[in-house]
């Protein structure tokens, strides 16, 4: 593979003893943290096995299965959700519209009227 001349400009590439020689100055917590990532991720793919094309496709199987589950269940919460806001929105409609009628009244409205738009008494 050949790579353009800007990217050997700009590209460091370094292998885990290299990695781990320079990070050996290193003691704040931060900087161990980092080479916990890098040893745990980075350069983690040398340790792994190489796959067959059955294999792969296999464990690609495997893993869509897994994100189609994880992604059914984040529907179905979804749907919950939206089950429950369309009840709070049915149930509070009515109260909405009434706030709006009494609001929007250009004259004043007296507390009796009010209350006994809600089945109560004024006293």
């Amino acid at each position: 593979m050949e790579l353009s001349p800007k990217v050997h400009e700009d590209l460091t590439l370094m292998t885990e003893s290299g990695y781990l020689m320079l990070a050996k100055s290193l003691t704040d917590d931060l900087s161990w943290d980092v080479q916990r990532q890098l040893v745990n991720s980075y350069f983690k793919t040398k340790a792994e096995p190489k796959l067959t094309g059955n294999e792969l496709i296999a464990a690609a199987v495997i893993e869509a299965k897994a994100l189609l589950e994880q992604k059914d269940k984040q529907i179905c919460v979804l749907e919950t959700t939206v089950a429950v806001q369309e009840q709070q929105i049915s149930e509070l409609k009515p109260k909405a519209s009434y706030y709006d009628v009494v609001l929007n009244c250009p004259g004043l409205l007296a507390v009796s009227v009010i209350a006994k738009d809600y089945g109560k008494s004024a006293k």
